[in-house]
């Protein structure tokens, strides 16, 4: 399973777009958890409309008798980041006190690769 890029992202790094990078990238990691949901349960989500199931909290990783799915335990802690950090995101909308996009963005990287990592854990499979 290859893990799907979002390359847009970089361009608006480049172009110091910090909150669309980060919203970018964000959706690029979802994706990516629902994938391989998909990939590992007998529960199916379109990766292309619900990736909001990503920052939820029950139905990932689980199969359709609510079993947990063992192979999903390291994206569960990703999906996990992903929630704070969206959380984090949220915040900075409210209120700029919060933090900063860059800064944000920092931290969604460093996830990104979390990410990429696992995933590469299941081409070696």
């Amino acid at each position: 399973m290859e893990y799907v890029e979002f390359e847009e992202w970089k361009k608006f790094k480049k172009e110091k777009k910090y909150k669309e990078a980060t919203e970018i990238l964000m959706d690029e990691i979802a994706t990516n958890l629902v994938r391989v949901h998909n990939f590992y349960s007998d529960i199916k989500y379109d990766e292309n409309k619900n990736i909001g199931i990503a920052f939820g909290f029950d139905f990932l990783g689980k199969k359709s008798n609510g079993e947990n799915i063992e192979e999903m335990t390291p994206y569960r802690y990703i999906r996990i980041d992903l929630r704070l950090l969206y959380k984090s995101y949220c915040d900075i909308l409210d209120d700029g006190i919060w933090g900063s996009f860059k800064d944000l963005l920092k931290d969604v990287e460093i996830l990104r690769e979390k990410a990429i990592k696992e995933f590469l854990k299941i081409k070696e499979m």
